[in-house]
């Protein structure tokens, strides 16, 4: 019988490819597990990871079961599990970690008082608090990642907008954003804006506490606590390493937001900071406007005030100094003052206390040529052997002397300080009370700025105060004098146009540097 060309195309062709050798590189009969681990999980991630989350519940022997209930309730193929053994401990690891597990508080508590081994896989959980307390947010949060080892994000949903409001507060307290070397969890806040505070099912039990304590003028979030020494554990990296977000949602009332917008941590560096806003007006309803706000715990860009934390008064842990103690102090500020006083008024090179005065009863103790004659009696002294050092002293204690007497008269606009010469100084500091807390008593009075002293004797002082003390002449105007190489160490060097200073020596070092002044 005849055939179309057709026909016979089509069985040319089928006869090749039943004659068609079978290639090499591929087994005639493989297994899925002759895959690479790749693959396979690839395959295992498209069976077993869903968008919506998974509810659970607890049978009667206290195990989690899946709630089939739902459109989407008999999409999970768990039938690959029994394929065997192998099947089983690859595909049931994606199926818990790459899920969110949806639960009430109820079913959680129950199915955490016994062990699972699908707990050690879990790593998103969402948790719906619809009934009381309305505290102990934070003990169930370590209760579950105590269980739940790979628990990474967890999310908390309320019915109730005061229910809300008292788990931010208890976050807030346990998470220290603002202290990142510690290491907290991220919190984050979902709010839905609702018109009504009023919801189905509110227990008056927990919730009319805090209605009273927000019915308060000016009342805050911290207001809400339960009671006054309310406390809460930190929530730490070192307790649940693995633990890296949790997020609150629920729905509140735009008056009830503003009480957790303006709620700050008690060291007033963290804060609600607004991430986001979403108007979806599909998923409005009676209760709930469709528009969502998103806020984080943490450190705001702006400066947050600081709650009214009660200031520390580190007096109140030393005792109350008796009358002796008292007067002691009095005395030693007192005698200190003068001295001091005395010291910084005359000084080294402090000429204001040497300018003449107008109403003065002794000018000569503050007329520039006084020091002249002091310098030539030094030189007549120290060329006769006597000691330099007690002319110098004779002469300040008449100056001394003079200015005290100007001072009790007070008769010009200007009378002169007390001058006091430097062993007066050194004698009055080491009799002063609490001397000992004094560890260099020279530098008290020792001035290396000489630049300004036009009196030669006060050179001879220093120079003596210097060798003593071993004290180096570090001035800016110190240098090589006249008479300096003559053989006794002295040295005197040029100040600007107003004099010069001296290093006591031999006599000729001396005489060298006041004909270098007069000049």
């Amino acid at each position: 019988m005849a055939t179309s060309s057709a026909d016979d195309g089509q069985a040319n062709s089928t006869s090749q490819l039943d004659a068609a050798p079978v290639s090499p590189h591929g087994p005639a009969h493989g297994s899925f597990f002759d895959l690479a681990v790749e693959l396979r999980l690839k395959v295992y991630q498209q069976l077993f990871c869903f968008a919506e989350p998974i509810k659970l519940i607890v049978d009667g022997a206290g195990l989690f079961k899946h709630e089939r209930t739902g459109p989407g309730a008999d999409k999970i193929p768990v039938h690959v599990f029994r394929v065997n053994k192998k099947a089983y401990l690859e595909a049931s690891p994606v199926l818990f970690k790459c899920n969110i597990f949806a639960l009430d508080l109820s079913t959680l508590r129950a199915g955490l008082a016994r062990p699972e081994p699908m707990y050690k896989h879990v790593e998103s959980l969402e948790v719906c608090w619809t009934v009381g307390p309305f505290w102990g947010y934070v003990q169930t949060v370590k209760a579950a990642g105590e269980k739940m080892p790979a628990l990474r994000k967890l999310e908390l949903k309320f019915e109730q907008p005061r229910a809300l409001l008292a788990a931010s507060l208890e976050f807030c307290s346990a998470i220290m954003a603002c202290a990142p070397l510690i290491g907290s969890p991220e919190l984050r806040l979902c709010a839905l804006l609702s018109g009504s505070e009023w919801m189905n099912g509110a227990d008056d039990q927990y919730d009319l506490p805090i209605r009273t304590a927000l019915a308060r003028a000016g009342s805050t979030l911290r207001d809400i606590q339960p009671h006054p020494n309310f406390h809460v554990s930190p929530l730490t990296r070192s307790i649940l390493p693995e633990l890296h977000l949790i997020q609150l949602t629920g729905k509140i009332t735009p008056s009830l937001l503003h009480k957790i917008e303006q709620h700050v941590c008690e060291m007033g560096e963290c804060t609600w900071v607004r991430t986001g806003e979403e108007d979806s007006q599909r998923h409005a309803d009676g209760t709930n406007t469709g528009q969502r706000i998103h806020m984080r715990w943490g450190k705001s860009d702006s400066p947050v005030v600081r709650p009214g934390v009660p200031e520390v008064n580190m007096l109140q842990f030393y005792p109350e100094l008796s009358k002796s103690e008292k007067k002691k102090i009095q005395e030693f500020f007192a005698s200190f003052q003068q001295v001091v006083g005395g010291t910084s008024s005359v000084g080294f090179g402090n000429t204001t206390s040497r300018q003449p005065t107008t109403g003065g009863t002794d000018q000569a103790a503050v007329r520039p040529p006084e020091a002249h004659s002091d310098a030539d009696r030094q030189t007549r002294c120290v060329g006769n052997g006597v000691s330099a050092q007690e002319d110098v002293n004779t002469a300040t204690h008449s100056h001394a002397h003079n200015a005290t007497s100007a001072t009790s008269a007070q008769t010009g606009p200007a009378t002169p300080p007390i001058a006091h010469t430097p062993e007066e100084n050194l004698q009055a500091l080491q009799a002063l009370p609490f001397s000992n807390y004094h560890s260099d008593l020279v530098s008290e009075f020792v001035h290396p700025d000489m630049k300004d002293d036009d009196d030669a004797a006060w050179a001879a002082v220093f120079a003596a105060i210097a060798r003593d003390f071993g004290i180096a002449n570090t001035g800016a105007d110190a240098g090589a004098g006249a008479g300096a190489g003559a053989g006794a160490g002295a040295g005197a060097g040029a100040g600007a146009g107003a004099g010069a200073g001296a290093g006591a020596g031999a006599g000729a070092g001396a005489g060298a540097g006041a004909d270098t002044e007069s000049g």
